[in-house]
């Protein structure tokens, strides 16, 4: 009865206090008391109003005589309007009874005098509600593994303290969107449920006349919740080192609906080729290939397809020729070839703003051994011809501080001056920009004391060629076809002439631009500029300032 004390009551309609009619006369004596006691009322009781199905409570109906005393073991008779709601039984005694409530609804309980007639009567109503609803099964989640497939779903009102209570009052309903549809039984405590589309809903159970936890839930899937996964892009090429590119994932269902919500991993099938973060960040690391997937509850994606090439390409590459008589005018003389080969050594599309360019620089700076080369008018003249502007130059050690952003090309003969670091990082600047880089090197007779700062300059751009020496295709024949590679700077070319020249070791990404007859040795090659700045050096460094006595150089 302790959750009753908290309940708010409202009083019984009594009957009314009634004097039963034709008493006969009672004989009296001088301040006594009638000598018959009759019942004329119901003292006022107090009814809960309500009681959770499950609970009892106990009750007693005092009878009062004419004169307001209480009568003593009064014949009383109870009835309850709704048997199925409301339970009672009277107790021995016969003036008291215990209630029940039993099943969600209302019931009118009386009480009568017997022999009193209608003149003294009393009546109360009690609601029964519930205490709130449970899902019995399933037991937590489920999952319709196809459309149509059907699922039942059981549910049981609450009484009090937990119990259960049979009723037929429970309503079903599910979420907004059009994943399930819900079928109730008749008897209200199951419900069939069928899957309309693939996607989670949630289906809820509600108990009438509820006092405290009214609904339950439980959430269903239909079929598994991601049947797959894709990546895009699928595929790209990088061409440098620390290059990224973010690869987006999405999930759908099997009928091609997006899942929202998803949490992917990843991974990459070649970490050495490229590597990829949580977020779908893929980071060129080496020359390679890897497919990058990307995983969902189990589900794997497509591989997207990533190729780590560093072969050179057009703007920001390195062109390297050991021979000074491809530019002279004996070389363009001998082959008209070679006139080709300095037009599309300032003639490419690429990207960076250094591609649209109009300047080309012949810098015969850094000690050049080519004070008195033979002239260069024929070639100028060439690159002229696409309407570029030559500009001849001769920068000093460490003059090379910036670049004049019309410049295109760049090309450097037979320095006998080192590059400083900062030299080096404004190359480095300007082939990231788009620009083109060329150095032109020699044979040993005229070069070879050199050979070391060659290879530090095109270690210093990021390559791993270098000048292996010796004298090759030194007066022969103009190479032919078969002797050239296959690269931009060779479009439309059919052979070359080459006066005499030392060998390339290329790397292993280079491309080979000509080699000698006997293709066994490469007179000509591209590489692609690391454009990653070298760390400048601390304290003073000496350059080595000296240079050949000027002369021409050995054929």
């Amino acid at each position: 009865m302790t959750r009753l004390s908290t309940r708010s009551t409202i009083l019984l309609t009594l009957a009314g206090t009634v004097m039963l009619a034709g008493l006969a006369a009672c004989n009296r004596d001088s301040g006594t008391n009638p000598k018959t006691t009759i019942a004329a009322q119901i003292r006022s009781m107090a009814w809960p109003d309500s009681l959770v199905a499950g609970q009892s409570a106990t009750f007693r109906a005092v009878v009062l005589d004419q004169r307001g005393d209480t009568v003593p073991a009064p014949h009383l008779s109870w009835t309850n309007s709704a048997p199925a709601v409301l339970s009672i039984q009277t107790l021995a005694n016969g003036d008291s009874i215990r209630v029940t409530a039993l099943r969600p609804g209302a019931a009118t309980v009386s009480v009568d005098v017997l022999g009193a007639g209608n003149s003294v009567h009393a009546n109360g109503t009690v609601h029964v509600t519930l205490d709130g609803a449970r899902i019995t099964k399933p037991d937590g989640a489920a999952s319709l593994s196809v459309i149509g497939a059907q699922l039942v779903v059981s549910a049981r009102a609450l009484g009090f303290d937990g119990m259960t209570v049979d009723t037929t009052g429970l309503s079903w309903s599910h979420g907004a969107d059009s994943i399930l549809t819900v079928t109730p039984f008749a008897g209200g405590d199951s419900a069939t449920v069928t899957a309309a589309h693939y996607g989670t809903d949630t289906v809820t159970v509600t108990a009438p006349a509820c006092r405290t936890a009214c609904s339950a839930h439980v959430l269903l899937t239909v079929g598994h919740l991601i049947a797959s996964v894709s990546v895009s892009p699928a595929a790209d090429t990088f061409t440098a080192i620390g290059q990224t590119l973010q690869l987006t994932a999405s999930a759908q269902h099997a009928d091609s609906t997006a899942v929202s919500g998803v949490s992917f991993t990843w991974a990459s099938s070649d970490s050495a080729a490229a590597t990829v973060d949580s977020t779908g960040l893929v980071t060129a690391v080496g020359a390679g290939s890897a497919q990058i997937f990307a995983f969902a509850e189990g589900v794997e994606s497509n591989g997207a397809s990533v190729q780590v090439s560093l072969a050179p390409t057009p703007g920001g590459d390195l062109v390297v020729f050991n021979d000074l008589a491809l530019f002279q005018n004996t070389g363009l003389t001998a082959d008209t070839n070679n006139a080709i080969l300095m037009r599309n050594l300032v003639s490419y599309t690429a990207s960076g703003s250094r591609a649209s360019g109009t300047t080309v620089w012949l810098d015969f700076g850094h000690g050049s051994l080519c004070g008195d080369c033979d002239s260069f008018s024929m070639a100028v003249s060439a690159m002229q011809g696409l309407g570029d502007t030559v500009s001849v130059r001769s920068t000093a050690q460490g003059g090379l501080a910036s670049i004049p952003g019309n410049v295109k090309v760049i090309m450097f003969f037979v320095p006998t001056q080192s590059f400083t670091t900062t030299e080096i990082n404004t190359l480095k600047q300007f082939a990231k920009d788009g620009g083109r880089i060329v150095f032109v090197g020699e044979n040993p007779p005229t070069y070879g004391r050199y050979f070391s700062l060659e290879n530090a300059f095109l270690s210093n751009l990021g390559s791993s060629m270098s000048n292996a020496g010796g004298n090759f295709a030194c007066s022969s024949a103009d190479l032919t076809s078969s002797s050239l590679g296959t690269y931009q700077i060779t479009t439309g070319m059919t052979g070359l002439y080459v006066g005499c020249s030392s060998a390339l070791t290329p790397g292993a990404n280079d491309v080979v631009l000509a080699s000698d007859a006997s293709h066994q040795h490469v007179l000509a090659a591209v590489t692609r500029v690391d454009t990653t700045p070298l760390v400048q050096p601390t304290g003073a460094i000496k350059h080595p300032t000296h240079a050949l006595r000027a002369g021409k150089p050995n054929r």
